[in-house]
């Protein structure tokens, strides 16, 4: 009999936003947190443009979505178009506006993981990634709002921070719908990766905001933050240790956290490499029989 035409299925429209609005925010957290200083000087113009395409992207939602949900949707995009005209108006106060822009959303975030574990009470492993989100996002908006007022520099960090964590969990949420049944996508799930990912960046974001309570030479959030990358990387630059029992103790969990994570990584390819072998010998042994 003949073998009948696999017909190509359109994707969800609204879920391949979705995935292009979490990238750019987890793009965005890159920038963010990379180049604080330069994302300092046009934060006004940055944060118009984000917050018109998140408006864009909850008008298009509002058009897709059912009566319910349409109303929430379009209160989002004008809130957001409001938001943009702020952004210009009062670009000497764009920082500020966007410290308490960022806190309401952290807020809201928060609200809807909070609610998701109340739909997912029985799936144990939603339960642990929502409860991160929560911690992580409580973690920042706390960092977030004692900073309001001060260093620039030091809010577009945090800045950069939520919009990475924001956009990674928007792209994991979407790694089903990105990636059905791939090989990839099981080997995540099969090696607990987001977990310890997930793990490695609460350990990263607490030690940067603990270490300048105790470090004499880490005086600022960023200073923590670049600390610690060295540390899990094992890069080791020298132009910061920790001299302190408090920060050495710090700096070996961290340090034990990353070395984990690093050999996850790992892992993670050799198992793709030998799923995938298996996969095409398996192939090759179905077409022999055919």
């Amino acid at each position: 009999m003949p073998k009948k035409k696999k017909t190509a299925k359109k994707g969800n429209p609204t879920a391949r936003t979705n995935r292009v609005y979490a990238l750019i925010l987890a793009v965005s957290g890159v920038l963010f947190v990379a180049i604080p200083n330069r994302i300092a000087e046009v934060l006004p113009y940055y944060l118009f443009a984000l917050m018109l395409l998140h408006a864009l992207l909850m008008f298009y939602r509002g058009a897709k979505a059912g009566k319910r949900a349409r109303t929430g949707y379009l209160l989002d995009a004008a809130v957001s178009f409001v938001l943009c005209v702020l952004f210009v108006v009062f670009r000497e106060r764009s920082a500020d506006l966007a410290a308490i822009f960022m806190a309401v959303r952290t807020a809201a975030v928060v609200a809807e993981y909070i609610a998701a574990i109340g739909k997912n009470r029985r799936e144990p492993r939603a339960i642990v990634g929502c409860v991160f989100m929560i911690v992580i996002n409580l973690v920042l908006l706390a960092k977030l709002v004692t900073e309001i007022g001060e260093s620039v520099e030091t809010q577009v960090v945090i800045y950069g921070l939520l919009f990475l964590v924001q956009g990674v969990a928007g792209i994991y949420a979407n790694l089903k719908d990105v990636m059905p049944g791939s090989l990839f996508g099981r080997v995540i799930v099969k090696t607990y990766a987001a977990e310890i990912l997930a793990g490695l960046m609460i350990a990263v974001v607490g030690a940067s905001i603990l270490l300048p309570a105790f470090e004499p030479g880490i005086t600022t959030f960023g200073d923590g933050l670049w600390y610690s990358f060295m540390l899990v990387t094992t890069i080791g630059f020298g132009d910061m240790t920790a001299v302190t029992p408090a920060g050495r103790l710090i700096s070996v969990a961290v340090g034990i956290y990353g070395i984990v994570a690093m050999a996850l990584i790992t892992s993670i390819l050799v198992n793709v490499y030998n799923e995938s072998k298996e996969k095409d010998a398996q192939s090759r042994n179905n077409s022999d029989k055919d």
